[in-house]
């Protein structure tokens, strides 16, 4: 790429508009469908429902971190903090209650443990359906309250298509439903592998984003078939792409975190402005939590997006 190109500007979405132009003006007499407005997929990456020993090593590791980048008061506490205090990580209800009052519906991205290990116990998330029943009793809920609920595929599901497959299988089992949405956690992705399994498994993934930062990891901003370059067709499901996560802001973006929140802003503005949008902002479901307190960044996005759009 280019030294000056920038990811959170979804320039395929202004080639076609571009590309419109030159047709219309060309050939006056083709009709297009009328533009819609931007559709913004509100979503919830479950991967902690209570506060793990695996968990507070990885978050203080990472403020630690942090604090040696961009030292201060307020990250040295932060580090000590998310060590010792105790959280409620079980956040359902704040965020059916903050989404009712702009009449919008998320969905929740849920692991489905098949595998157990040292591995799996640092990298995917720590609970396991298969013996929470209050958690498949709430997420059954949720989901007749019009909320909907997609697999949070695990860390090494990306290139395994059975694990994948056992995975979806056995959230369906659990919550008696089809579960047709996916997002690869960590955003695991095999440009080669990948596609073929959710080709497979889902008709909508929404895994292609950043951890690390803002922005559309394939320039689109628009729900689109990927391209199968080896039969030369597009694949038969979706992708919604994924613009803006939580911990772009808060942890990659520690210091700075007001200017990549505006710039968060800029592209949901952009995207309203170009019309034919559908893309997914993330906002993981514990970090409503006195923990982290990332939610008054969940509500200006989600206040951006509705403005002029009521």
């Amino acid at each position: 790429m280019p030294d000056n190109f920038r990811w959170d500007i979804p320039h395929v979405n202004f080639l076609f508009k571009e590309f419109k132009s030159k047709l219309k003006s060309k050939f006056p007499f083709l009709k297009f469908k009328k533009e819609v407005k931007a559709i913004l997929e509100l979503s919830h990456d479950l991967d902690y429902i209570k506060k793990t020993p695996a968990l507070i090593l990885k978050q203080t590791a990472f403020n630690g971190f942090n604090f040696i980048k961009n030292p201060s008061v307020k990250s040295l506490s932060r580090v000590f903090n998310f060590a010792f205090s105790k959280s409620n990580y079980w956040n359902f209800d704040y965020w059916q209650e903050v989404e009712s009052q702009y009449k919008l519906k998320s969905i929740f991205y849920v692991h489905s443990k098949i595998k157990s290990g040292l591995r799996q116990t640092i990298l995917d998330p720590s609970y396991d359906i298969n013996d929470n029943k209050i958690l498949i009793d709430k997420l059954t809920e949720i989901k007749k309250e019009g909320w909907q609920i997609g697999l949070h595929g695990s860390f090494y599901s990306y290139n395994d298509f059975d694990l994948l497959k056992a995975e979806k299988n056995q959230l369906e089992q659990k919550l008696q439903s089809e579960i047709i949405k996916n997002r690869q956690h960590w955003l695991n992705y095999h440009e080669v592998i990948t596609p073929n399994l959710h080709q497979k498994l889902f008709e909508v993934d929404s895994t292609l984003g950043w951890n690390d930062s803002i922005g559309f990891r394939a320039s689109v901003a628009s729900k689109y078939r990927p391209y199968n370059h080896v039969k030369n067709e597009p694949f038969q499901y979706y992708i919604i792409p994924q613009a803006i996560m939580d911990s772009n802001i808060y942890d990659y973006g520690h210091g700075k975190e007001f200017e990549t929140l505006k710039d968060g802003i800029e592209i949901i503005n952009t995207c309203k402005k170009l019309k034919n949008t559908e893309f997914s902002i993330s906002w993981h479901s514990r970090t409503s939590s006195k923990d982290y307190n990332w939610s008054p960044g969940y509500l200006k996005l989600i206040k951006c997006f509705k403005k002029n759009l009521l």
